[in-house]
């Protein structure tokens, strides 16, 4: 430690089993508010190890190990090592007139249930199962984190099962009267919706969370979505395609004049379009025409399922 009339100039390293920032931030916002000259500037290096790093009430990183450095106008975070909620992150954070963080994360052989369990106070959504999880974010801003946001997220997933998950119970409940879809809808609470492939790929633009394409395969059923989620409110504008495994020569009621979707190259797979608008919790749902759809929406669904798809307007 060095010390001049101005600056307070360090480098060394620091450890601790268990840092608390919560508490840090309050005692020297107690030791801000009490009368006095005002403290040298503190400037330096720390390298820094935590094996417990509390963010709040809920979140703690785990395993933390990176470097501050602290300028007169800046300060600069780069950590190396650290695990929250079992994903392992990289990243840097900074603030100067503005903060913002970096961060990146990949990882397979994730599993859904510890994942969850920490994200979620309430625990609404529950999968069981394994995936695989990629994604950089550079976010920034001066109000708030997503002011300059922009990254990507990749999630994949086999073989899992599906428990609880509102958005899904909802679009379930909504298309369960219609006869195309009766049989092929499970009780998510009863025995759960086993699937065999579930996936999502989007990127971040500012506060919006771009989907570029969502998918879900399972028995009797095959579910598609794109669309944006504005964060971090959970402002959902979705587009959903929905797909039971009925041929057409199947049906034994009418098509809802809504219209559907044919789809697949032998079997003629029916598909219907839904409109998902409105606050994460609770939704919207509304049918929606199928001359609605975007090309690049049906471009998506073709490549996903590899099936060819056709629109089919209601008479």
């Amino acid at each position: 430690l060095e010390v001049t009339p101005k600056n307070f100039r360090l480098d060394g390293r620091l450890y601790a089993p268990l840092l608390d920032l919560p508490r840090l931030k309050a005692q020297l916002s107690s030791t801000d508010s009490k009368k006095g000259p005002p403290l040298p500037t503190l400037i330096g290096h720390l390298g820094l190890h935590f094996d417990q790093l509390r963010l709040n009430k809920r979140y703690t990183l785990s395993g933390f190990q990176g470097e501050l450095f602290l300028y007169p106008e800046r300060t600069v975070l780069v950590f190396s090592e650290a695990k929250w909620c079992q994903i392992p992150l990289q990243g840097k954070w900074i603030r100067d007139q503005k903060r913002g963080l970096e961060l990146s994360l990949r990882k397979d052989q994730l599993s859904f249930e510890p994942l969850l369990k920490c994200l979620s106070a309430t625990e609404e959504t529950f999968l069981s199962g394994t995936f695989f999880l990629e994604g950089q974010f550079s976010l920034a801003g001066v109000r708030s984190w997503f002011e300059e946001g922009e990254g990507y997220l990749r999630l994949y997933s086999q073989n899992g099962r599906i428990y609880r998950f509102a958005l899904l119970a909802k679009i379930f409940s909504f298309l369960n009267p219609i006869d195309l879809f009766q049989g092929a809808l499970p009780s998510l609470e009863a025995k759960g919706f086993p699937y065999r492939k579930l996936g999502l790929e989007g990127h971040l633009q500012g506060p919006k969370f771009k989907i570029d394409k969502a998918f879900l395969e399972g028995p009797g059923l095959r579910m598609f979505a794109s669309g944006s989620i504005l964060l971090p409110e959970g402002q959902l504008d979705l587009t959903v395609l929905v797909s039971p495994f009925k041929t057409v020569d199947q049906l034994t009621s009418k098509i809802p004049v809504v219209g559907f979707l044919l789809t697949g190259k032998e079997k003629m797979l029916v598909s219907v379009p839904l409109k998902v608008k409105g606050p994460y919790r609770h939704p919207t749902i509304t049918p929606l025409h199928p001359e609605a759809l975007s090309e690049s929406v049906l471009g998506i669904f073709k490549r996903v399922f590899q099936l060819p798809a056709q629109v089919i307007k209601p008479k």
